[in-house]
């Protein structure tokens, strides 16, 4: 009966401010948690955005089957993957030693960008499989998509340099 007691003392602005702090306590520990698994599968929440954003241009049957080609686990990226982070902390290592050495920083720059080369090279692999995978309305579709996408970022590119940011 105490706890009771207690609970129907307490003010109302303070039990609504409880049930929303939890609320949204519990919401967070759900992304995290998310983004945890996604990157253990080797996902990351770039890659994830960029995956539903391409998969967006496409009829809403169609967009399961292309999740399916643009996701696939791959060895071969996922190297690349760690070959770019180690050749960021070559470089981030490169920028802090004292005396600076610009072949250190040249070297692990290089090898970053083949990394970056590497995983175009397998996103580049996934596109053409799903060009080859969908149908020539969806393939439309998809350009349709892609081609508004591209507008409207070259102009809110053109707008930003126009205003000077």
């Amino acid at each position: 009966m105490r706890i009771w007691d207690a609970l129907t003392r307490t003010p109302w602005w303070l039990r609504i401010t409880l049930v929303v702090s939890l609320s949204l306590n519990m919401g967070l520990l759900g992304l995290e948690i998310g983004e945890r698994l996604r990157a253990a599968e080797g996902e990351t929440r770039q890659s994830g955005r960029f995956v539903e954003r391409m998969v967006g241009f496409l009829p809403e049957d169609s967009r399961p089957r292309a999740r399916e080609i643009l996701t696939v686990h791959d060895p071969a990226n996922e190297q690349a993957l760690t070959a770019m982070r180690a050749a960021t902390e070559q470089l981030i290592a490169a920028l802090r030693a004292d005396p600076f050495d610009p072949g250190a920083m040249d070297a692990a720059m290089r090898a970053r960008t083949e990394a970056l080369a590497l995983r175009f090279s397998h996103r580049q692999h996934r596109f053409m499989m799903l060009g080859e995978a969908l149908q020539p309305d969806e393939r439309r579709a998809f350009a349709d998509g892609l081609e508004a996408w591209m507008r409207r970022r070259t102009a809110r590119r053109g707008e930003q340099q126009a205003s000077g940011r």
